[in-house]
């Protein structure tokens, strides 16, 4: 009981100097009596289970306050949100919270609109982020098991911290578009797959600020024709003397698709195809195959 005591106020105390700002002691004095043990008489309050989450009890009222009142989110809608973070809410539970807050309404949302909160894009050791869209990616990359999706993420953190932490649903087109122009065009394509991981609307052909990828890949495949030009028709001349079409077939599709084979797993290849099959120096037997 007296660790629970000291873990919820640890966790107010984090807030202190932010009530001090808003100025609303009926506010600090709500979440104060909320995030009180009840000695064991019925269930403990919501935000006294966010309390001894060792999170902060203020900023979470924000982020509620912020969907419902500011994003015009509907109690379903957040109820799911933290649903999938682990915490069993009910929609009665939020609907309780906001008409307790009511009275405040109007103060809080002119606090939120003057400062609004500074959220953490990706937090590496919770695996997660403030952000709707961010972490509706990161769950959709959890769920396919893809492996570099953190990569992505700190691709795409660069575009945020450009367009100044802004939330990468209200990025525009435009705003997008410029920010590449700052970029070198060998990373621009990138740039761009990063982004609209976690920017939908620039990925969305019905949205207005629709971006594709083509024009910054067409600018690659320019770049790329010319490089190795005369040790690539050495591979194809070798392959074909070799009668090792398949082979050729497959070396063509790396050319042509832009895939790499990945420099630490041999086996990521297109059909299983790694540049540590063919020897260093390229000679009439460098086409040999290892077995």
């Amino acid at each position: 009981m007296e660790e629970s005591r000291k873990t919820v106020h640890a966790c107010f105390s984090l807030s202190s100097s932010v009530q001090r700002k808003l100025e609303l002691p009926e506010f600090a004095a709500y979440i104060e009596s909320k995030t009180k043990t009840n000695g064991g008489k019925g269930r403990d309050h919501f935000l006294l289970h966010i309390a001894k989450s060792n999170k902060d009890v203020q900023e979470e009222i924000f982020a509620i306050i912020e969907k419902a009142w500011i994003k015009n989110n509907s109690i379903y809608k957040i109820v799911r949100y933290y649903k999938k973070q682990g915490l069993g809410i009910s929609y009665h539970t939020i609907y309780r919270l906001l008409r307790d807050l009511e009275p405040f309404k109007e103060d809080l949302v002119n606090h939120l609109e003057k400062n609004p909160r500074r959220r953490t894009f990706y937090n590496q050791e919770l695996d997660t982020s403030d952000y709707e869209t961010v972490a509706a990616y990161i769950r959709r990359a959890k769920r396919a098991s893809l492996r570099n999706y953190r990569r992505g993420l700190k691709t795409a953190s660069r575009c945020w911290k450009a367009l100044n932490r802004k939330d990468p649903q209200n990025w525009t087109g435009e705003e997008v578009q410029d920010f590449l122009t700052t970029l070198p065009s060998a990373m621009q394509s990138n740039m761009l797959d990063a982004i609209r991981q976690i920017a939908p609307q620039i990925a969305d052909k019905n949205s207005p600020d629709y971006l594709t990828v083509l024009p910054y890949r067409d600018k690659i495949k320019l770049r790329k024709k010319d490089i190795f030009g005369e040790e690539v028709q050495l591979i194809r001349e070798a392959l074909t003397a070799k009668g090792l079409k398949t082979e050729l077939i497959i070396m063509e599709l790396h050319i042509t698709g832009g895939f790499r084979e990945g420099s630490k797993d041999t086996k990521s290849g297109i059909c299983g195809l790694s540049w540590d099959r063919f020897k260093k120096n390229f000679t009439s037997d460098i086409f040999k195959f290892n077995s």
